[in-house]
């Protein structure tokens, strides 16, 4: 399953990377793909969202949701 989430205050490469890492560290996580421009991050893997939207946070980043 992909889920996606906007994330406003990913500014740059190293954000992206941040978070990648922060995601790639939940288990279920198969793949993550964050965009800088788009403020997007995909996740595919079968992660609950809480989980994917508290790595996120624990990252320091404000997912909307």
């Amino acid at each position: 399953m992909e889920q996606t989430f906007r994330v406003p205050d990913m500014m740059c490469a190293a954000c992206a990377a941040k978070i990648q890492e922060a995601l790639a560290r939940v288990e279920g996580v198969d793949e993550v793909v964050a965009s800088p421009p788009e403020k997007v991050v995909r996740v595919r893997g079968s992660a609950p969202a809480s989980a994917l939207v508290a790595a996120i946070r624990a990252a320091g980043f404000q997912p909307d949701v």
